[in-house]
């Protein structure tokens, strides 16, 4: 039992994503990004864009961590907004991580919509700028898309696939990983 237990630690660590921020919104970090199948909130752009269409009125949201772990080269600050009509709900967001040697900025655009009433969908479009002192600054396009399905009245089921276009910096293949969750 031990050699079990001690194989399945080893293989956690390591097969397990290492990522220095956060997606944003108090509850995502809470749950260690565990809540893919029950975001219903407007960061729900930056986890899973199908929690948006759970949205009934207009809101907005603002995450601002100022030093993770003390240190303040790991701020994130974001901001985002939904928009619900009668065709879906649209949303968008901006986010800055980093600092004056390293930047990530991001902005987002999302569409999400309610198939049927246990079944909703959505996508974010993401334009992502990385910046690095005195190497420059490079640009790229992504796209998330991603499902939510009520299956009863206490299970839901959620899904994203993160990069989807598998966008990368330059011609180097898997810089910037497709990520399922």
């Amino acid at each position: 039992m031990k050699r079990v237990l001690a194989t399945l630690f080893v293989l956690l660590f390591l097969f397990s994503n290492c990522f220095s921020q956060v997606d944003p919104g108090a509850r995502q970090i809470a749950l260690a990004r565990s809540n893919v199948s029950t975001s219903q909130d407007v960061f729900s752009i930056y986890n899973n864009p199908a929690g948006l269409s759970s949205l009934i009125s207009r809101e907005g949201g603002i995450f601002y961590s100022p030093a993770p772990f003390g240190i303040r080269e790991l701020s994130t600050g974001s901001a985002a907004f939904c928009e619900p009509t009668s065709i879906g709900s649209f949303g968008a967001g901006f986010s800055v991580y980093g600092f004056d040697l390293y930047r990530e900025t991001s902005v987002a655009l999302a569409y999400s919509r309610k198939i049927t009433s246990d079944f909703s969908i959505g996508i974010t479009s993401i334009y992502r700028n990385i910046s690095i002192r005195n190497y420059g600054s490079r640009g790229f396009l992504l796209f998330n898309a991603g499902a939510n399905a009520k299956l009863g009245s206490k299970i839901n089921l959620g899904f994203i696939i993160e990069n989807a276009t598998r966008s990368s910096l330059s011609n180097y293949a898997n810089q910037i990983p497709v990520v399922l969750h």
